[in-house]
């Protein structure tokens, strides 16, 4: 790759920033969310480490946040599972009584910290009786109400037409409808 001073100086303030908002305390990040930002400024990393060899000096400041950028490339994902982990102890604190009201009854740890954890796509899993139904409503009440995600963002789907009905009615106060998979 050739590459001038210029080049990484007018690319590096975009690709910082968007490091920096992905990786604020009130922010999950999805898989496919560092995928990408991987995937974007990978070019860029190339640019910064040609540019680092031919020994070009930057101000203080420039020279932290390329390192920060830099450390962050070396293991996006462990950084990615530390900040995650921080992101969903924060949110099962500030959400406490959310939880403990969202349903008739009081959603147990697994449910919530299930919940908070935004991932691309998710998928309940678990024996009849077990709280499937009130894990679905916590997270779409949770993805609405405290998230701010428009419904119609929202894909609710499941296996048999009785669960399908139920969760339509318990969501009917949201213009949600829940569907089977062949609906």
């Amino acid at each position: 790759i050739y590459t001038t001073d210029k080049e990484v100086q007018n690319q590096f303030p975009t690709a910082y920033e968007e490091l920096k908002k992905i990786y604020l305390t009130d922010h999950y990040i999805s898989y496919s969310e560092c995928k990408q930002f991987m995937e974007k400024w990978d070019d860029l990393e190339k640019k910064i480490l040609i540019i680092k060899t031919k020994g070009t000096h930057y101000s203080k400041e420039m020279h932290e946040k390329i390192e920060e950028l830099l450390s962050f490339r070396k293991d996006p994902w462990k950084l990615r599972d530390i900040s995650n982990k921080q992101f969903v102890e924060n949110q099962l604190i500030t959400n406490k009584t959310f939880f403990d009201t969202v349903n008739a009854f009081p959603l147990d740890p697994q449910q919530r910290e299930s919940i908070v954890k935004l991932e691309d796509n998710c998928l309940v899993v678990s024996s009849a009786g077990s709280g499937k139904t009130s894990t679905m409503m916590g997270k779409i009440k949770y993805l609405i109400q405290q998230r701010k995600i428009a419904p119609e963002r929202i894909l609710t789907i499941t296996y048999t037409r009785k669960a399908a009905q139920e969760l339509s009615e318990r969501l009917s106060n949201s213009n949600l409808k829940c569907l089977t998979f062949h609906a």
